[in-house]
């Protein structure tokens, strides 16, 4: 066994990427379970360019603002949860308004509210769960190692749905009943809707053998396993191999009943999206038109908006686009059309008479839509963001013709380093 070797470091800062700044044997370091102020020992990890990537092994001494975290595998799925609640929605706020300010967003002296809720487990209503054997050869989930791509046993983990975990360890429970190799196993993805339902994908990378599932209840309204090829990492259905009883959710948002899919983009912390919405809601005038760009399956644009209201919707999962058309004519949407595209090859949708609302991957938006909110100057832009760093960065692109009416944050993720940002703006 490699003897593991431990550097000292002082911690000076943390980075919005999760992990604290300090430095090792000379050398710019990132150091995981570490915090401001503390004196550790860590272990390198990782060399990369330019800095090493480390874990914290040993708190020499300790921050005040540092607790025991809840699980032992948290560094894979939870590496904040080593502060008090308190500590991470404070250092979210700093890093946010960070970014933006040093983007040139706003001023040094501009400040902006963080909202939350106090719950800092059970509050995700998916969780997508891998395998891997424990040290005795029982099949058991796991996560993937920080910064690495080895899998550590876990049991269930605490950030989900107590429903997605209950069945959970059912299903894991009918996979060793049934001896199902842990090879031939690639992922288990479970959604609950928030009302006390479940179902579950388990992806596959061969057809196995199994006795007929006897999962399904009152909770698990839904079980189906996926023919899964082994050479995408992604859980994307390729076969299906077995399948009984609902294979979607409903979930009410402001009023509004929005079914997704296993695999369409629908918001994990839905009391947080809510919260969002309270805050989006007054800025989608009735009667105004409106581009809800990576609608997913349309949780922005169709809870905010007024039913007669032209909606265009524009997402590239077709899944998702699937949904939001469903979702359309569900609640009886009358001039909504969700298209099945590339936001960059929908940008004609961007008038000046137009909102536009932009909930895009972490990478931002793509040149073309700059391009083309500079040369028509929609009147109202909705900016929400899971990566305020790319936000900041496109913001910055179009700030000249513009003005901020709304800037604030929101901890959708407790127990880790991610924040969601929303900036409203307007034409000046």
């Amino acid at each position: 066994m490699k003897e593991m070797i431990l550097h000292t470091s002082n911690i000076s800062d943390l980075d919005i990427h999760g992990y604290a700044i300090g430095e090792v044997k000379g050398k710019p370091a990132h150091i995981w379970s570490a915090l401001p102020g503390e004196e550790v020992e860590a272990q390198i990890i990782k060399k990369k360019k330019g800095a090493y990537e480390c874990i914290a092994r040993n708190i020499i001494k300790p921050s005040p603002d540092r607790i025991e975290p809840l699980e032992d595998h948290y560094l894979s799925c939870s590496p904040w949860s080593v502060m008090t609640f308190e500590a991470e929605n404070r250092y979210k706020k700093e890093l946010a308004l960070n970014l933006l300010k040093s983007a040139g967003v706003i001023g040094r002296d501009v400040d902006a509210e963080i909202d939350f809720d106090n719950r800092i487990a059970g509050y995700r209503n998916k969780m997508e769960y891998s395998f891997v054997k424990d040290e005795n050869g029982k099949t058991c989930f796991a996560f993937f190692q920080r910064s690495g791509r080895k899998r550590i046993p876990i049991d269930v983990c605490s950030l989900a749905d107590g429903g997605i975990n209950f069945e959970a360890t059912k299903i894991i429970n009918w996979i060793r009943d049934n001896q199902i190799p842990e090879e031939s196993l690639k992922s288990l993805i479970l959604r609950s809707d928030g009302a006390g339902h479940v179902i579950a994908g388990l992806f596959v990378k061969d057809e196995i053998r199994h006795d007929e599932p006897d999962l399904l209840d009152e909770q698990l309204t839904g079980f189906h396993i996926y023919l899964s090829s082994s050479q995408c990492p992604a859980s994307i259905v390729s076969e299906v191999l077995y399948s009984s009883g609902a294979d979607s959710m409903t979930s009410v948002v402001r009023g509004e009943k929005l079914s997704f899919g296993l695999n369409s983009f629908f918001q994990v912390n839905i009391p947080m999206f809510e919260r969002t919405m309270h805050d989006i809601a007054p800025f989608i005038e009735k009667g105004s038109p409106v581009v809800d760009y990576f609608c997913g399956t349309g949780s922005i644009s169709l809870s905010a908006s007024d039913k007669s209201q032209p909606l265009q919707l524009v997402d590239l999962s077709t899944e998702s686009i699937e949904y939001a058309r469903k979702n359309i004519a569900a609640n009886g949407f009358t001039q909504a059309v969700a298209t099945n595209l590339p936001a960059e090859k929908a940008v004609e949708h961007i008038t000046s008479d137009s909102i536009v609302i932009f909930d895009p991957p972490r990478a931002g938006l793509h040149p073309d839509i700059i391009e083309r909110i500079l040369l028509v100057k929609p009147k109202r832009i909705v900016y929400l963001s899971c990566n305020v760093a790319t936000q900041a960065r496109d913001i910055a692109l179009i700030k000249s013709a513009y003005d901020i009416k709304l800037l604030k944050f929101y901890n959708y993720f407790p127990r880790t380093p991610h924040i969601e940002g929303l900036c409203v703006m307007e034409t000046i």
